[in-house]
């Protein structure tokens, strides 16, 4: 395969956010599915091998539920961390990858057993930091809330313990 690819022809209202894992494109895309079963209101996800990225050979792979939506997703050091909104409030979850190769059927998030990141409390939200480094064993997440000063938080995959390290905190 050479050059930029089209991932299917342009749509008004459609939006597509791709990132690249092992040999497959996982594609976040609030794109009406051919069985009428999803309005594009919100995103789901889809995913495809490299050498295929024409729409008709996506699998749907993640919808995200009645009380949830997707709002974004990253890739890295073989997660797919999931920027959420469940019942109005913000929060990150971390899907282990790959996948597994022969999901026949959409599932929804829950299907998949979730890592969701601790909150401090339901006063703050989770939002991802600036994560360039795909090998790395760290997450960076950004705390915000309105009665205490924002952190940029670590989040660390080694050895598979998750464990925050507060790295900075704005001052007011």
């Amino acid at each position: 395969m050479e050059g930029i690819q089209r991932i299917c022809k342009r749509t008004s209202g459609v939006q597509y956010f791709v990132e690249h894992h092992t040999g497959l494109f996982y594609i976040l895309t609030n794109a009406p599915l051919p069985d009428g079963k999803w309005s594009g209101d919100d995103y789901y996800l889809v995913r495809c091998k490299v050498e295929d990225i024409e729409s008709t050979k996506w699998q749907n792979v993640i919808l995200p539920g009645d009380d949830m939506s997707i709002r974004d997703m990253d890739i890295f050091n073989g997660h797919l961390v999931l920027s959420l909104n469940k019942r109005g409030l913000p929060l990150l979850c971390s899907l282990n990858l790959p996948m597994q190769n022969g999901l026949k059927y959409q599932v929804y998030i829950q299907d998949l057993k979730p890592w969701y990141f601790p909150q401090p409390s339901t006063t703050c939200s989770a939002i991802p930091g600036s994560n360039h480094d795909f090998l790395n064993s760290e997450y960076r997440v950004v705390l915000s809330s309105p009665v205490a000063s924002c952190a940029l938080r670590l989040w660390s995959y080694m050895k598979i313990k998750f464990t925050w390290h507060i790295v900075r905190k704005s001052v007011s």
